[in-house]
Protein backbone atom coordinates (compact mmCIF):
# COMPACT_ATOMS: atom_id res chain seq x y z
CA UNK A 1 0.00 0.00 0.00
CA UNK A 2 1.39 3.40 -0.94
CA UNK A 3 1.83 6.31 1.45
CA UNK A 4 -1.45 8.21 1.88
CA UNK A 5 -0.90 11.96 1.82
CA UNK A 6 -4.31 13.52 2.15
CA UNK A 7 -7.23 12.87 4.44
CA UNK A 8 -9.30 11.83 1.43
CA UNK A 9 -6.74 9.20 0.45
CA UNK A 10 -6.53 7.94 4.03
CA UNK A 11 -10.32 7.76 4.23
CA UNK A 12 -10.49 5.82 0.96
CA UNK A 13 -7.89 3.34 2.19
CA UNK A 14 -9.68 2.90 5.51
CA UNK A 15 -13.01 2.31 3.79
CA UNK A 16 -11.40 -0.20 1.44
CA UNK A 17 -10.00 -2.16 4.40
CA UNK A 18 -13.06 -1.86 6.63
CA UNK A 19 -15.59 -2.73 3.93
CA UNK A 20 -14.30 -6.30 3.69
CA UNK A 21 -14.97 -8.67 6.57
CA UNK A 22 -11.85 -10.74 5.93
CA UNK A 23 -9.68 -7.60 5.93
CA UNK A 24 -11.15 -6.63 9.29
CA UNK A 25 -10.48 -10.10 10.69
CA UNK A 26 -6.87 -9.94 9.53
CA UNK A 27 -6.44 -6.44 10.90
CA UNK A 28 -7.76 -7.36 14.35
CA UNK A 29 -6.50 -10.94 14.54
CA UNK A 30 -3.60 -10.12 16.82
CA UNK A 31 -5.43 -7.69 19.10
CA UNK A 32 -6.72 -8.63 22.51
CA UNK A 33 -10.44 -8.79 23.12
CA UNK A 34 -10.31 -5.71 25.37
CA UNK A 35 -8.62 -3.65 22.62
CA UNK A 36 -11.23 -4.69 20.07
CA UNK A 37 -13.97 -3.83 22.57
CA UNK A 38 -12.49 -0.35 23.02
CA UNK A 39 -12.41 0.16 19.26
CA UNK A 40 -15.98 -1.03 18.87
CA UNK A 41 -17.12 1.36 21.61
CA UNK A 42 -15.35 4.26 19.90
CA UNK A 43 -16.92 3.39 16.55
CA UNK A 44 -20.34 3.11 18.21
CA UNK A 45 -19.85 6.54 19.79
CA UNK A 46 -19.12 8.09 16.40
CA UNK A 47 -22.00 6.18 14.80
CA UNK A 48 -24.47 7.32 17.46
CA UNK A 49 -23.38 10.95 17.08
CA UNK A 50 -23.79 10.78 13.31
CA UNK A 51 -27.16 9.05 13.66
CA UNK A 52 -28.38 11.70 16.10
CA UNK A 53 -27.27 14.44 13.71
CA UNK A 54 -29.02 12.76 10.79
CA UNK A 55 -32.22 12.21 12.81
CA UNK A 56 -32.22 15.88 13.84
CA UNK A 57 -31.77 16.92 10.22
CA UNK A 58 -34.64 14.67 9.11
CA UNK A 59 -36.90 16.06 11.84
CA UNK A 60 -36.09 19.64 10.83
CA UNK A 61 -36.82 18.85 7.19
CA UNK A 62 -40.12 17.23 8.15
CA UNK A 63 -41.07 20.30 10.19
CA UNK A 64 -40.24 22.59 7.25
CA UNK A 65 -42.29 20.42 4.89
CA UNK A 66 -45.20 20.55 7.30
CA UNK A 67 -45.02 24.35 7.53
CA UNK A 68 -44.84 24.66 3.74
CA UNK A 69 -47.89 22.40 3.41
CA UNK A 70 -49.80 24.55 5.93
CA UNK A 71 -48.96 27.71 4.01
CA UNK A 72 -49.97 26.12 0.70
CA UNK A 73 -53.29 25.01 2.22
CA UNK A 74 -53.85 28.51 3.62
CA UNK A 75 -53.16 30.05 0.20
CA UNK A 76 -55.55 27.63 -1.49
CA UNK A 77 -58.24 28.39 1.08
CA UNK A 78 -57.86 32.11 0.25
CA UNK A 79 -57.99 31.39 -3.49
CA UNK A 80 -54.37 32.37 -4.05
CA UNK A 81 -51.43 30.65 -5.70
CA UNK A 82 -47.69 31.03 -5.42
CA UNK A 83 -47.76 32.71 -8.84
CA UNK A 84 -50.06 35.40 -7.41
CA UNK A 85 -47.52 36.10 -4.69
CA UNK A 86 -44.64 36.16 -7.16
CA UNK A 87 -46.54 38.51 -9.46
CA UNK A 88 -47.34 40.80 -6.53
CA UNK A 89 -43.75 40.98 -5.34
CA UNK A 90 -42.37 41.72 -8.83
CA UNK A 91 -45.05 44.33 -9.53
CA UNK A 92 -44.19 46.25 -6.37
CA UNK A 93 -40.53 46.67 -7.27
CA UNK A 94 -39.68 49.49 -9.63
CA UNK A 95 -37.19 48.87 -12.37
CA UNK A 96 -33.91 50.57 -11.61
CA UNK A 97 -32.37 53.02 -13.97
CA UNK A 98 -29.12 51.86 -15.44
CA UNK A 99 -26.14 54.00 -14.81
CA UNK A 100 -24.44 55.36 -17.88
CA UNK A 101 -20.72 54.75 -17.77
CA UNK A 102 -18.57 56.69 -20.18
CA UNK A 103 -15.97 54.65 -21.95
CA UNK A 104 -12.46 56.01 -21.72
CA UNK A 105 -10.34 55.94 -24.82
Amino acid sequence: MSQANTITEKRAIALEILSNRNSIKGLFSELHYEDVTKLVNRVNTVYNALKKLKDTELAENAAKASKIKEIQDLLLAQGLTLEDLARQSTASTKPRKKRVVAKLK
